[in-house]
């Protein structure tokens, strides 16, 4: 099995746009390539079969090209090599914007949550502050897990010391998004 990821025009996908998957290898003479549904390929000009028994996919989407592909080379004796591949097109997480409130003081109670919107699992979440790995020891955080859909931060009680930027980062094995967020937290309220 495959597993291609999904591009819909995104440049941070850009270099997964295209793949050359050999399909099989003998003294070439002709190879064709037809998926599941027996339609030859390539049918579309994102689709090529080439004559070293490699075909690329440029551009793939799920709903066009996930599924299986069978390949026949054949040599100038006649015989054939055949070869099956399943192809699993997928989807890298996307974050729903998040903020911090606007009017924090010190000793505030705040909850931030980074959920995602799509993706497919398994769907690995983790938090930065300011770039580096979030210490949610030493400044007294706790996070509360949603599995794939999402994380969130519990701060029971802000100051100073939370003040900067937050990064949500959601990874599978199609691709990485993130979402950063700036905590500022203002003196005692009087």
């Amino acid at each position: 099995m495959a597993i291609l990821k999904e591009n819909k025009s995104n440049k941070d996908n850009e270099m997964f746009s295209q793949t050359d998957i050999p399909i099989c290898r003998v003294d070439i003479f002709e190879v064709f390539c037809h998926v599941t549904n027996g339609r030859e390929l390539p049918f579309n000009e994102r689709q090529q079969v080439n004559m070293n028994g490699s075909f690329f996919l440029k551009d793939v989407t799920r709903e066009t090209d996930e599924g299986t592909y069978t390949c026949t080379a054949v040599n100038k004796q006649k015989e054939r090599a055949q070869k099956d591949l399943h192809i699993r097109v997928m989807k890298k997480p996307r974050i729903n914007p998040f903020a911090f409130p606007k009017l924090l003081a010190e000793g505030n109670h705040v909850i931030v949550t980074c959920s995602v919107l799509t993706g497919d699992p398994p769907i690995t979440i983790r938090w930065l502050k300011d770039g580096m790995t979030l210490n949610k020891k030493m400044l007294n955080i706790d996070e509360s897990s949603m599995g794939h859909l999402g994380s969130a931060l519990v701060f029971n009680s802000v100051g100073r010391s939370h003040n900067g930027n937050y990064t949500c980062l959601a990874e599978n094995a199609a691709g990485e998004s993130n979402f950063t967020a700036t905590m500022l937290v203002n003196g005692k309220l009087l």
